[in-house]
């Protein structure tokens, strides 16, 4: 087990530094920019969720599932730290056939003798967890692509409780009369059958977990991550008692109440007792869906170097009529390109809005002058979506010059997508050289 561990370690450690690596070459952030950015989420997944152990019973794994909210930390483009804080279900089932015990007791008189016991025992395991995961996540910056997370989690339970039923006989041998008894019923000795139904404890899990899958954009500020889950528990999370499965008590020898093979042990050929359960631990794997809200918070550098809009001198542009946007206004906006709006956004940074104002300005002093706002895009994802995109690009920044006292009527806006693109879209450059607007003056 211990080279299990090593070699799921290794492997994963091995995966996110390869990753690691290829996001380091290709992706590239704005000199000017400051990455951060968060994401909170609701998940909800389901599979293979069992109690895992070995016995001499023949066991089964159970299904179960898990629920709860999440927080990611992006560090980078496409990194991320997350944390969780939900719920886990875990089931399992076991059968006990025919198994021979025995152990020293002494009966209502006083007399030393051996109990023994043949049982019959079937069990089912609930268990409930507060699970709090710390995962790396990758992310891959497109509108679709893929997704990787890795790392571990402490699950504390708080609830456990096996139920089930038990069919024994029982006997005692007195040693000094070299006999044994298989009755009355009275002493203790017959045969039984008893609810199972106690309470078990259990340690706090460690837990390795990897998960990964697609992710798909479904609104500007709203993503749904699709994929799988993969938990293995690290420690061994039982808690045995110093009881057999059937205890002999002389004061009520006929009330038996069976314990569970999670807790219990019985008396090895060397007359040492062990636990029933050889390690029990968390398994754990299925399908899991997340529903995730992004809110930008990346911060730009003013790299315009715009004076305040209180003290911004007017552009000296030829009268009375202009016909072209002037190079000043061309200037400002190709000085953005790249920093008017994040990656699948159409949110403007503080850069762009320093930008907005100082063409409000403009606007204000040649108040016949109407403009149109061309939205533009870079070519990830389909012509449909970008084309969308560009649209409510270009309307933002129209409704941000109507915040600014410029008449609607004066403003137009329109969308291209991608189809007037100004760099290559195969670099991290060119892209984001494409996700512009630019101002056209119209008649």
């Amino acid at each position: 087990m211990k080279t299990m561990k090593i070699r799921i370690i290794c492997f994963l450690t091995l995966v996110v530094g390869s990753l690691y690596a290829q996001d380091s070459t290709q992706v590239t952030a704005p000199a000017n920019a400051s990455p951060y950015h968060h994401e909170v989420s609701i998940y909800a997944g389901g599979g293979l969720s069992s109690l895992h152990y070995q016995s001499f019973g023949g066991q089964r794994e159970g299904f179960g599932g898990q629920g709860g909210l999440g927080y990611t930390w992006f560090f980078r483009e496409a990194w991320g730290v997350n944390i969780n804080f939900g719920v886990s279900s875990y089931l399992s089932k076991m059968k006990l056939n025919d198994f021979r015990d025995y152990y020293p007791a002494v009966d209502i008189d006083g007399y030393p003798f051996e109990f023994r016991t043949v049982v019959t025992q079937k069990e089912r395991h609930h268990a409930l967890f507060f699970d709090i995961p710390l995962m790396f996540q990758y992310v891959q910056p497109k509108p679709y692509g893929w997704w990787f997370a890795v790392g571990g989690k402490a699950s504390i339970p708080f609830y456990a409780k096996t139920k089930g039923n038990a069919s024994f006989t029982t006997s005692g041998y007195y040693e000094y009369e070299n006999y044994e008894y298989f009755d009355p019923l009275m002493a203790g000795f017959g045969q039984f059958s008893k609810a199972v139904n106690p309470s078990v404890s259990l340690k706090t899990s460690w837990t390795a977990t990897l998960e990964g899958g697609w992710h798909f954009q479904l609104e500007e500020n709203w993503r749904l991550y699709v994929g799988f889950y993969f938990d293995l528990g690290l420690n061994n999370i039982q808690k045995t008692k110093d009881r057999h499965i059937v205890t002999f008590d002389a004061s009520n020898p006929a009330e038996y109440a069976p314990e569970s093979v999670l807790t219990s042990r019985y008396t090895r050929t060397d007359g040492h007792t062990a636990p029933y359960v050889d390690r029990l631990s968390q398994l754990a794997g299925g399908i899991k869906v997340r529903l995730a809200f992004s809110r930008n918070t990346r911060r730009y550098k003013n790299v315009l170097n715009l004076p305040p809009v209180t003290s911004v001198t007017p552009v000296e542009l030829p009268v009375p009529e202009i016909t072209e946007t002037p190079d000043s206004i061309k200037n400002l906006m190709a000085h953005l390109l790249g920093e008017v709006f994040e990656f699948d956004s159409h949110e403007l940074t503080p850069a762009a809005q320093a930008a907005m104002d100082y063409v409000a300005e403009w606007l204000n002093k040649y108040l016949y002058v109407h403009i149109e706002l061309e939205g533009h895009t870079d070519n990830r994802g389909s012509a449909a979506y970008n084309q969308k995109l560009s649209e409510r690009r270009a309307k933002a920044m129209r409704d941000y010059l109507i915040t600014k006292g410029i008449a609607s009527e004066r403003l137009s806006y329109k969308g291209y997508g991608f189809t007037k693109p100004v760099a290559d879209n195969e670099t991290e450059e060119g892209r984001q050289k494409n996700r512009r607007v630019e101002i056209r003056i119209v008649h």
